[in-house]
């Protein structure tokens, strides 16, 4: 992630709050990464409005520019993030959004679709950084060799961002559990007591913020299963049963959940058996066209012992930086 990302999510994270020193201070530090971006470049008198687009437009320092100007840093900080927010409202915008029932979902990078909404609640289960062979095949029985790879799986897992969430549930935590906090542990126990031990894991491991305790739910998942839960057909390489997701969210209290690598979808369907609201980014089409269609059969078939969704919180799912 580059060095002003992180700024814009503090950013986002203290307008959202109502912290207006906390922005400003925020604001300072993008301010300072994007000059000090600017001089690794060999520019030291950086402009302000060259100083962001050069971030976004290699070529921006080929233009030739006038003589040098004194640097005023909270210019600077304030020029920047006001590219940075009309950048991100752009790349909204330009992002594929589709809407079902109480469910919105986009196709394109989180990293640029997520500090622009908002939502009071993540449940994900991340890419995390295992580099993981899809190739099921290679094991006796059979399986698929036609997934792929999974995207952003090359590289480490970084969940900083999403840790600003109130509450917030990342599957995983085993493969980045040095950049996280204290917290909870979840694990889910995928295998009958009889095979523990004897191929591949016998569980996974998630964390959710806040307390100490360690949680477990038991749900056996072979192929049938996951192919039972989406029409006949395995909907991802590393799906996720829908009653382990209602058991993620039966822990949050939020009624707007974001899931930013929604993958197949499980996250939103369990969201509709749930009532909550659902908030899904997937940067794969095949995947997010999966879990539009899992999405819009779980609106087809409710189930009757749930409740009606509840009224929607005010200031729910849209844009954070919208003038009232």
């Amino acid at each position: 992630m580059r060095a002003w990302a992180m700024p814009l999510l503090e950013i986002a994270a203290a307008l959202a709050r109502g912290r207006r020193l906390a922005a400003m201070l925020a604001l300072a530090r993008l301010g300072r990464a994007l000059t000090e971006a600017c001089r690794r470049r060999g520019e030291i008198e950086a402009y302000s409005d060259v100083a962001f687009t050069a971030l976004f437009d290699e070529t921006a320092f080929a233009r030739p520019r006038a003589s040098p100007m004194p640097y005023d840093w909270k210019d600077n900080a304030r020029q920047c993030y006001e590219l940075a927010i009309k950048t991100m409202r752009e790349n909204l915008e330009a992002c594929e959004r589709v809407r079902i029932g109480q469910a919105t979902l986009y196709h394109g990078d989180c990293k640029l679709i997520a500090p622009t909404i908002w939502a009071d609640a993540l449940v994900s289960d991340p890419p995390y950084g295992m580099n993981w062979n899809t190739d099921s095949t290679r094991f006796t029985g059979g399986g698929r060799s036609d997934w792929g790879d999974i995207k952003q799986d090359n590289q480490p897992f970084d969940p900083t961002p999403w840790l600003r969430f109130k509450e917030c549930i990342l599957w995983g935590a085993n493969h980045y559990y040095s950049r996280l906090p204290v917290g909870t542990t979840l694990i889910w126990l995928k295998k009958a007591p009889h095979l523990f031990g004897t191929f591949l894991s016998d569980a996974e491991i998630g964390w959710m913020k806040g307390g100490h305790g360690v949680y477990c739910h038991y749900k056996q998942f072979p192929s049938f299963s996951r192919a039972h839960e989406n029409n006949g057909e395995v909907a991802h390489p590393t799906q996720k049963p829908i009653q382990l997701m209602e058991w993620c969210i039966g822990l949050t209290k939020g009624q707007i959940i974001l899931d930013p690598f929604m993958g197949s979808g499980t996250t939103g369907v369990a969201c509709v058996r749930l009532g909550r609201k659902f908030i899904g980014i997937e940067l794969e089409r095949k995947y997010f066209d999966i879990a539009c269609q899992r999405i819009e059969r779980a609106y087809a078939q409710p189930d009757l012992f749930v409740e009606a969704p509840a009224a929607a919180p005010r200031g729910g799912q849209e844009d954070m930086f919208s003038e009232e």
